[in-house]
């Protein structure tokens, strides 16, 4: 097993296309190959050993990280498969597109589509985890098909739009129209302001008490932390999207 570990050179990039640093990708290259193969940033070609201090060593398991990562860094973990992919630092758009599997772990904010489908596919995240610390944008697992997404800060608009299964925690608010489109899945909220969003929509069901037994179960530490913020608390529960008969589901702390 390997651990590739990529630090951030100083830069000047305003857009950072990173979708080809994958795991696999890396696995079929050796440094020096690495080092010579080109991203697109702000619509050149730069190689990435202009952008990274890059170093390759033996490891438990397969490990990518990137330190010092900025909000320019976009598509970070696209298509990751196995393993762990860390970011150190906030990440720009799309970070996790269309991730197949393993563990995606973002020690800072992420920007609009995380875990939302990777350029013209139809699916989101089909499995696997995403841990994002901090906030996210608009769109977080839209299309998600499977795994779990855990953000432990804010969400922006259209949080779980048009999900399929799969499951979502938020430990901050939530933007405007969640769960649009949604069929399946779980969004679990660890927050209580968040319950008038599920309120005189004909989006959602009525709100009626669940008692939430598989919440400990989760094997992530930050999902377990959120999560505990619903013990000892009256759960509500709607399903979503009601105007696509959707079977969806989110859980919410009532508020007193």
């Amino acid at each position: 097993m390997t651990r590739w570990t990529l630090t951030v050179k100083d830069h000047r990039f305003q857009r950072i296309d990173a979708s080809m640093i994958r795991r696999r990708w890396l696995a079929e290259h050796g440094k020096h190959e690495i080092e010579q193969a080109r991203l697109i940033a702000d619509g050149l070609a730069v190689p990435l050993g202009d952008l990274f201090q890059i170093s390759v060593a033996e490891s438990a398991q397969d490990e990518v990280v990137i330190e010092g990562t900025d909000a320019a860094f976009d598509r970070l973990g696209a298509g990751h498969d196995r393993g762990l992919f860390r970011a150190v630092g906030d990440v720009g758009d799309a970070a996790g597109c269309g991730l197949q599997g393993g563990r995606l772990s973002i020690s800072g904010s992420a920007g609009d589509n995380v875990g939302a489908p990777w350029g013209s596919r139809k699916s989101g995240q089909t499995r696997g985890e995403i841990e994002v610390i901090g906030d996210v944008g608009d769109y977080a697992g839209h299309r998600m098909r499977r795994g779990t997404l855990t953000i432990g800060g804010a969400a922006g608009a259209f949080l779980a739009a048009s999900m399929v299964a799969g499951t979502i925690v938020v430990g901050g608010a939530i933007g405007r129209q969640a769960c649009a489109g949604m069929r399946r899945g779980s969004l679990l909220l660890a927050s209580p302001q968040n319950e008038a969003a599920f309120s005189g929509s004909r989006r959602f069901s009525e709100v009626f008490e669940f008692s939430a037994g598989f919440l400990p179960l989760f094997s992530s530490s930050l999902t377990r932390e959120l999560l505990g913020r619903l013990a000892n608390q009256t759960i509500g529960r709607v399903r979503a999207d009601r105007q696509l008969a959707g079977l969806g589901e989110v859980l919410f702390p009532r508020s007193a």
